[in-house]
């Protein structure tokens, strides 16, 4: 059912945010598509945490591409 408001029923996972640290409650729909990731607690860490994961795949793409030559 869409739009049904969230009854607090159903017990949250805690998750730590990978970007500031704070810990925050997670639904059990959003826990089922974490695969095992800790999820930002706002949109701010989200684009933060997206950032930190393209620098680093392309700094290790530069780093594999300078041991080639």
């Amino acid at each position: 059912m869409p739009n049904v408001p969230y009854d607090g029923g159903v017990e949250m996972t805690r998750h730590v945010c990978p970007v500031c640290g704070k810990a925050h409650a997670v639904t059990p729909a959003y826990q089922s598509v974490a695969w095992g990731r800790q999820l930002s607690c706002c949109c701010a860490c989200e684009v933060e945490y997206r950032r930190r994961v393209r620098k680093q795949l392309l700094d290790t793409y530069a780093s594999q591409g300078q041991d080639r030559r």
